[in-house]
């Protein structure tokens, strides 16, 4: 299997000083448990919702060999509700991005963590139910990171910048994803039978 992480800077890792992000990271411990696979980290800073839209077909053709078995894991959000951009876009291109990458393999979904200011953060939290609900519509299973982070001291104090966090705030979301029963799904057909 090979895993696409796409995203903005939060998927890059900007600000980790272990360079590893939350990708890395929950690939990290997904490997410990035996799993095996190989993954991309295709994150690039200051991306909306309709910019990883326009490249993430062109960045998987190239890495995907012949009768590779893809696997989609998108997080997006953050730019579209700090810059204030248009949401119904951010919307429309999040359900042509997901239906589109759901034919090639499996997808799974995680909205932007909270952002420290308070203005973005209520317009995120407004992005972020309107993305699990083309999810829920999609069948797309959704990770909601705004929600379960919004409220969590360790991670909104390891924010750097107001944005990204630093090497504790990557692990804190790593943790989430590790123990999010669709990221498990991923690999239970590469387990041996039992």
């Amino acid at each position: 299997m090979i895993l696409f992480f796409f995203g903005d800077s939060l998927t890059m890792g900007v600000n980790d000083p272990e360079m590893l992000s939350w990708p890395g990271r929950v690939c990290r411990l997904a490997a410990a448990r035996g799993a095996s696979f190989d993954f991309f980290n295709l994150g690039v800073r200051r991306q909306s919702t309709q910019l990883i839209k326009a490249r993430w077909l062109a960045e998987t053709s190239p890495r995907l060999p012949d009768g590779g078995k893809p696997a989609f894991i998108f997080c997006c959000g953050a730019v579209d509700a700090a810059r204030n951009l248009d949401f119904d876009e951010a919307i429309t291109g999040l359900k042509q991005m997901l239906t589109a990458a759901r034919a090639l393999g499996p997808c799974l979904f995680l909205t932007p963590p909270p952002l420290a200011d308070p203005g973005a953060a209520a317009r995120e939290k407004s992005l972020a139910a309107a993305f699990k609900g083309v999810c829920t519509d999609l069948d797309v299973p959704c990770l909601d990171l705004f929600g379960s982070l919004a409220e969590r001291p360790d991670y909104l104090q390891d924010l750097r910048d107001g944005l990204h966090p630093g090497a504790a705030g990557y692990a804190v979301i790593a943790g989430l994803v590790d123990s999010w029963p669709a990221w498990r799904g991923l690999f239970e057909p590469l387990s041996p039978a039992s």
